[in-house]
């Protein structure tokens, strides 16, 4: 994926070489690198960290008064463990956060297409008791 972000990146170079400089593709390695030199100075953040910390929806989890699901595994190779909510989601009385310990990134996704994810089985389910309750 790293790989790929860079070779969109030279391409939007060549196309908007004002606001992508030809420096520092060398320097990155990993996303907090590429959020460092390309993606926080971009969305007028002074660092990847002020990015994380500023764009977080960890912040705001507290303002959210219906209820609400929110599934991620805890396998997911783009979220460090702090980054999961666990906190905010225990005093909240509307926030109800189920973190497995597998199923990636994109959505629990199952081997066959025509088959619903576990995601969407389990957001159907949580509807289903909500409206049903």
């Amino acid at each position: 994926l790293l790989s790929h972000a860079k070779k969109k990146l030279i391409g939007k170079r060549a196309k908007y070489p004002s606001i992508f400089s030809q420096e520092n593709l060398d320097k990155i390695q990993g996303f907090t690198d590429y959020d460092n030199l390309i993606t926080a100075p971009l969305q007028g953040f002074s660092d990847a960290l002020e990015y994380y910390r500023l764009s977080s929806p960890k912040r705001t989890l507290h303002q959210i008064n219906i209820p609400t699901l929110l599934l991620n595994a805890q396998n997911d190779p783009f979220l460090h463990p702090a980054c999961f909510p666990f906190t905010e989601c225990q005093s909240s009385k509307f926030v109800h956060l189920e973190t497995p310990s597998e199923g990636g990134h994109v959505g629990f996704l199952h081997t066959r297409i025509d088959k619903p994810c576990w995601s969407e089985i389990r957001a159907k389910a949580f509807v289903d008791q909500m409206v049903f309750s």
